[in-house]
């Protein structure tokens, strides 16, 4: 290993010494990192890939690579996983806080305003304040965990 290489620095390798060197180069990363680290920085920079001359280069690269597209993966599943969340509530939209539809055991911290769809209704939490959300059939029905409610409540059907 050590005379191709030495051959292959100085351009005294043939045509069959570069090809058992790149099949050397390209079975074991420890005789591409020992060619690499023999090789002056300036006759890289200079000069093209070739012969395996940047085995370790490449196979740096193809690491990143491999580590991009599994990122890429795992950010493409987390982004699913999150739309099949938010998709598959299920349940009757108890409220709103602003264009946020609240369903059943939501919590929702203060300071907030809370509305009813097709009533003026409106719920205010005070700073500090954590309400959470029940469901209940007829009415509504909430829990004040800690702070402050105040409300504003529109006139309410009687149900029987």
């Amino acid at each position: 290993m050590n005379d191709l290489i030495q051959k292959r620095l100085h351009g005294l390798a043939t045509g069959e010494d570069l090809k058992e060197l790149d099949a050397l180069l390209a079975s074991s990363t420890e005789a591409a990192d020992a060619f690499a680290a023999r090789i002056p920085a300036r006759s890289c920079a200079a000069a093209p890939l070739s012969g395996g001359a940047g085995v370790s280069t490449i196979q740096a690269q193809v690491r990143r690579v491999r580590q991009r597209r599994l990122l890429a993966f795992a950010a493409a599943a987390l982004v699913v996983a999150a739309a099949g969340f938010f998709f598959t509530r299920s349940g009757p939209v108890l409220a709103m806080h602003g264009d946020v539809a609240l369903h059943a055991g939501d919590l929702l911290k203060g300071p907030a305003t809370i509305t009813f769809p097709g009533e003026v209704t409106v719920f205010k939490l005070g700073n500090w304040s954590a309400l959470t959300f029940e469901a209940s059939d007829p009415g509504k029905r909430f829990y004040l965990s800690q702070g402050r409610l105040t409300a504003s409540v529109d006139r309410q059907a009687i149900r029987s």
